[in-house]
């Protein structure tokens, strides 16, 4: 008896260990691309199959590194985007040696723009590194955009003291997903949650916000799109959640 509880105990811990040896140097790895279609009959018709790529939450310094960042823009530049949008938190700290990130985010290219809000920790190095890159501010403000046609559709970063004055499709990027109820907007771009970082199987992360545990939610006629980002925060490690981006095409029906 004794015997069987002290192997049980050794097969408990080497279960531990791999875990923990799996999540930090392969499910940090990788790069999963989630496909969307968004649907709704006030995109005009101009814009029907609109390619956005949206990725969050970087962290670059952690699990996250240079050969991932030309990894990540290499595929982003493959689905040839319309637009690219980042929700937030680029860089882990200060000591980033931001030339090498610059230059890479600068290879990214977009049709009609690249565009970035701030992150909760996001901080000045942050700010410098994507103030000179290609992508375009959107904090606290919005833009309207044309593609094939006359109509435009709304892009809005959020802030504070932003409002939509207009009635054409919008589109809400925003760092955290409960922002998506302070602003009116039929699609919402979001990242923070980074789906807990742990995922069981079933989809469900078992450490993020209680109100966020998926990666979309609809709310009445409003439709909410969360990154799970492609680093790590102070815990450096992902399980059943690789590093990824999400792509969406928008059609009118």
């Amino acid at each position: 008896m004794k015997k069987k509880l002290i192997i049980s105990g050794i097969i408990i811990v080497l279960i531990i260990v791999a875990t923990i040896l799996y999540s930090h140097f392969i499910g940090t790895k990788g790069l999963i691309i989630n496909e969307y279609q968004v649907v709704n009959e006030k995109v005009p018709e101009s814009f029907n199959g609109l390619k956005i790529v949206h990725f969050s939450d970087m962290f670059y310094g952690t699990t996250f590194n240079e050969k991932d960042l030309n990894k990540l823009v290499k595929k982003i530049n493959e689905y040839n985007p319309d637009i690219v949008v980042f929700t937030g938190n680029l860089v882990s700290n200060n000591d980033i040696k931001s030339e090498k990130v610059i230059a890479s985010l600068n290879k990214i290219e977009a049709k009609l723009g690249c565009f970035y809000v701030s992150g909760n920790k996001d901080n000045e190095k942050s700010s410098m590194i994507l103030n000179k890159t290609n992508f375009i501010n959107l904090d606290n403000t919005n833009k309207l955009i044309y593609y094939k046609g006359n109509e435009p559709i709304n892009l809005i970063g959020y802030g504070k003291d932003v409002l939509n004055e207009y009635d054409y499709y919008t589109i809400l990027f925003t760092h955290n997903p409960e922002n998506s109820k302070k602003l009116n907007s039929n699609l919402v771009l979001a990242g923070k949650t980074m789906g807990g970082l742990i995922r069981l199987p079933i989809n469900k992360d078992i450490f993020g916000d209680n109100n966020y545990k998926t990666n979309y939610i609809k709310e009445k006629n409003k439709e909410i799109y969360i990154s799970y980002g492609l680093g790590t925060n102070e815990f450096e490690f992902r399980l059943f959640n690789h590093p990824s981006i999400n792509v969406y095409r928008l059609y009118n029906n």
